[in-house]
C-alpha cells in the first residue's frame, strides 16, 4: 500500500493527487512519485451552508439515555468551515476534493459519483480511469458477479457503504488485504470529491496547551490516540480543560458518519480510555479525569463499603468451590478458573446491586445474605432495570446472573428448604437464551464456505514458516521469531482446536509425547490445566514434530532463559499470555487473508466441518473439542446446516433412480 493510502485510511489526511489552478482550470499529474512528489493539501471541514442546516446528532450514554449535549463550547458551523481560519491564522487552502456540494446535490450511487468527477474534470483521463478502476474491482466483489457491475446499486451515503464494507471479507474475490485498503481508500476520496465526507486535517494548527499535552505523552499508542482526538478537538475550538464526556461523544458521532469501516467504535473507546488515564497519570496538567458514567457497573469501587465478614466469607467459599473437599456433595468436582472468575464477579455485583438499593452494609454480613430470597429477587429486578433492551424483555446477562445465585444459594447450605424452593423460582423466572447457532459465529464461518479461502487457510502455517525463515536470512530475528511463533501455533491449532490459554501454556518438554528415539509423537496435556478438567490427546505427524523441534531450537533456546521449557514463553520467562498470542494470529490472518478470525473461532470451525461432512458425527466433535456436555458442541460450536444430510440424501435418490434404471 502507498503511502498516500496509508495517510487517507489513517484519519482525515488526504493527499491531492493533482496539483489544481483554480484561475486556469490545469491539470498537473502528481500521484506517483516518478512523475514528480505529491503535494500535500490540508483539508477542513465545510461549513453548513445557511440554507442547508444539519440538525446535530442526538447522543446516548452507555445504556440509551439521552445525553444534553452543551454546545455552548462548540462552534454553530461545522468545524473549521471553509472560508475561517483557526486561532485567527492564514486561512487553510482547500483542495479540490473538498468542494462545497450541497446535500441535494450530492450523488446517491457511485454511477452518479464518477459521472460527477467526469463532468468536474478535476482531474487526468488516467486518474479517472484509476478511480473507475476502484468502483468497479469493488462493486464487482460486493454484488458477488463477474459480469459487468451495477454501480448504481453501490451506494454513496457512508452509513449503507458501510455496511456492505464490513459484511464482506477480501479473501472472498481473492483480493489481499493491501489491496482492497486501496480500494477502499479509493472510494473513501470519491466520496471526499462529492461531498460526503469531511475530513479533518492532520496538520491543524493546535494551540499552545494542546501542543503541551501532547509533548508530555511519551508512548507511541496514546500519542496516536490523542493527537487525533486533539485535531478533532482543536476543530471544535474545545481546549483541554474543556474536554468532556459530550466532546468524545460528539467525537464518536463524527467518527460513525464519517468512516467507512467498524473501528470508529474502537477509536472512540481508545481515545476516551487513554485521556482517562493520562489525566490521572499527569496530575501537573491540572485536568480532573473524566468522571464515571452514572449506573456503569464498577464493582471495586463499592467494595470498602462492605464489613469485612462478607469478604472472609466470599473468600472462603471460592476458595472451597476452586478445591473442594472429596465427601463435599453440595460442592461436587472443582469449578474451573474462568467460572471462578465469573462467580466472583456476580458475588460482588450483587452485592453493589444490594447497596445501590439502600440495604445496610450491616445486613450483607455473610455471603448466605445474598443468596436469601428477598436478595435474589431484588438483584435480578436491578439487572432487569438497568439493561433490558426495551423495558420489557430480559437482559442476555440476567440468566448466568440467575444460575449463579441459585448455584450459590444451593452450595452456601443456610437456606431452609422452603426458601431454597423460593429461589429456585426466582431464578426459573428468567429464560434461557434462545437455542441456536450463534449469529456471529455463522456469520465469520460463512466466508470458509469458499473452497479457496478454506484451502489458503490451511496453507497458512505454511506460508508463514517461510516468511518467517527469509526474515532470518534478512538478519531480522524478532520479526522473524514472532512469525514462527503463528506459525507453529496455528499448525497445532488446526491439529488439536485447543483454547488460547491452553495453546499458550504448552511445555516442550512435558506436554509432547515422545518415542523411544526422542522424537514427537502426540500431544498430551493433563486434565489438571484444561478448562474442563479433561485431559487433551492428539497425535502428531513427522513434519509438524520436525518444524516444532526446529521452532524451539530458533525462537525459544537463543532468549538464553535458564530452564525455560514453555513453548511460547515471554522475554522475561513464563509463558505467554493466552490473550496475546490469540491476537498475534488474529493479525497474521487477517493480513494475509483478509479474514476477522480468532482462535476460538477455529474450534467451531472443525466441529463444523465433522459435521458437514457426516451429520451423525456429533460424538466425533464433541471429543475433538473436549466437551464434557455434547449440548455445548451443538448449541456454540457444530453448526448443523444439513448439508451432509442433504448429500447423503441426493446419493440414495441416485441409487435408487439407478436401480430401477437398471
Amino acid at each position: 500500500m502507498s503511502t498516500l493510502d496509508q495517510l487517507d485510511l489513517d484519519f482525515g489526511c488526504a493527499y491531492c493527487p493533482a496539483t489544481v489552478d483554480i484561475d486556469k482550470v490545469s491539470v498537473t499529474a502528481g500521484l506517483t512519485g516518478k512523475e514528480r512528489p505529491a503535494i500535500k493539501v490540508v483539508h477542513r471541514i465545510r461549513g453548513r451552508r445557511p440554507d442547508s442546516p444539519e440538525p446535530v446528532p442526538a447522543q446516548a450514554d452507555l445504556f440509551g439515555a439521552p445525553i444534553n449535549v452543551d454546545h455552548a463550547h462548540v462552534r454553530a458551523a461545522d468545524p473549521i468551515s471553509a472560508d475561517e481560519a483557526i486561532d485567527g491564522g492564514d486561512p487553510v487552502p482547500v483542495s479540490p476534493s473538498a468542494r462545497v456540494v450541497r446535500p441535494e446535490e450530492r450523488p446517491g450511487n457511485f454511477a452518479e459519483a464518477l459521472a460527477m468527477i467526469e463532468e468536474a474534470g478535476l482531474f487526468t483521463e488516467t486518474q479517472r480511469r484509476k478511480h473507475r478502476s476502484f468502483v468497479n474491482v469493488a462493486a464487482k466483489a460486493l454484488q458477488k458477479v463477474d459480469r459487468e457491475p451495477d454501480l448504481t446499486l453501490l451506494p454513496c451515503e457512508p452509513r449503507l457503504l458501510r455496511e456492505m464494507l464490513v459484511a464482506f471479507h477480501p479473501a472472498q474475490a481473492r483480493i489481499r488485504r493491501d489491496q482492497w485498503a486501496s480500494i477502499v481508500s479509493g472510494l473513501r476520496r470519491i466520496l471526499r470529491m462529492t461531498g460526503w465526507l469531511r475530513p479533518v486535517s492532520r496538520t491543524i494548527p493546535r494551540s499552545a496547551a494542546w501542543e503541551a499535552v501532547l509533548a508530555d505523552i511519551k508512548n507511541e499508542a496514546q500519542l496516536a490516540a490523542i493527537r487525533q482526538f486533539a485535531n478533532f478537538a482543536t476543530s471544535m475550538a474545545v481546549e483541554p480543560h474543556g474536554v468532556t464526556h459530550e466532546t468524545f461523544a460528539t467525537y464518536r458521532a463524527w467518527l460513525e458518519e464519517q468512516s467507512l469501516t467498524l473501528t470508529h467504535r474502537a477509536l472512540a473507546n481508545g481515545a476516551t480510555q487513554t485521556w482517562r488515564r493520562l489525566c490521572r497519570e499527569n496530575p501537573d496538567w491540572g485536568i480532573a479525569p473524566l468522571p464515571e458514567r452514572p449506573h456503569y457497573n464498577l464493582v471495586a469501587t463499592r467494595k470498602d463499603e462492605l464489613p469485612a465478614t462478607f469478604h472472609s466469607s466470599a473468600e472462603a467459599y471460592l476458595a472451597r468451590c476452586a478445591a473442594p473437599d472429596p465427601f463435599d456433595e453440595r460442592i461436587g468436582r472443582a469449578i474451573a478458573s474462568e467460572t471462578l472468575r465469573k462467580r466472583r464477579t456476580y458475588i460482588y455485583l450483587g452485592a453493589q446491586y444490594l447497596l445501590e438499593l439502600d440495604w445496610p452494609a450491616e445486613r450483607l454480613d455473610h455471603i448466605s445474605a445474598l443468596c436469601t430470597p428477598a436478595a435474589v429477587g431484588a438483584v435480578l429486578r436491578e439487572q432487569f432495570r438497568r439493561h433490558s433492551p426495551d423495558g420489557r424483555t430480559w437482559p442476555p446477562g440476567a440468566r448466568p446472573m440467575a444460575s449463579h445465585l441459585q448455584t450459590m444459594a444451593a452450595q452456601v447450605g443456610d437456606l431452609a428448604e422452603a426458601d431454597l424452593l423460593k429461589v429456585k423460582r426466582l431464578a426459573g423466572r428468567v429464560p434461557r437464551a434462545r437455542a441456536g447457532f450463534p449469529k456471529r459465529t455463522r456469520e465469520r464461518l460463512a466466508v470458509f464456505d469458499d473452497e479457496r479461502v478454506l484451502r489458503d487457510f490451511y496453507k497458512l502455517p505454511q506460508t508463514l514458516w517461510r516468511e518467517a525463515r527469509e526474515l532470518e536470512k534478512a538478519a531480522r530475528l524478532r520479526q522473524a521469531r514472532a512469525k514462527a511463533k503463528c506459525a507453529i501455533a496455528l499448525a497445532i491449532l488446526l491439529v488439536k482446536p485447543l483454547r488460547a490459554g491452553e495453546l499458550a501454556s504448552l511445555d516442550f518438554r512435558d506436554d509432547f509425547r515422545r518415542d523411544r528415539k526422542g522424537r514427537i509423537i502426540g500431544l498430551s496435556i493433563p486434565g489438571s490445566r484444561t478448562k474442563t478438567g479433561v485431559p487433551i490427546e492428539a497425535a502428531i505427524d513427522g513434519a509438524l514434530a520436525k518444524r516444532i523441534v526446529e521452532y524451539f531450537d530458533f525462537a525459544v533456546r537463543p532468549l538464553g532463559l535458564a530452564g525455560e521449557t514453555h513453548l511460547f514463553p515471554r522475554k522475561e520467562g513464563g509463558q505467554i499470555a493466552g490473550n496475546n498470542l490469540a491476537q498475534g494470529l488474529s493479525r497474521e490472518i487477517w493480513r494475509h487473508l483478509g479474514i476477522e478470525f480468532n482462535s476460538h473461532l477455529a474450534r467451531a470451525l472443525i466441529a463444523t466441518i465433522i459435521l458437514d461432512s457426516d451429520p451423525d458425527a456429533v460424538a466425533v466433535a464433541q471429543r475433538m473439542l473436549e466437551h464434557t456436555h455434547v449440548d455445548t458442541t451443538i448449541r456454540h460450536y457444530g453448526m448443523q446446516r444439513g448439508r451432509a444430510a442433504q448429500r447423503q440424501y441426493e446419493e440414495a435418490v441416485t441409487r435408487a433412480l439407478r436401480g430401477r434404471a437398471t
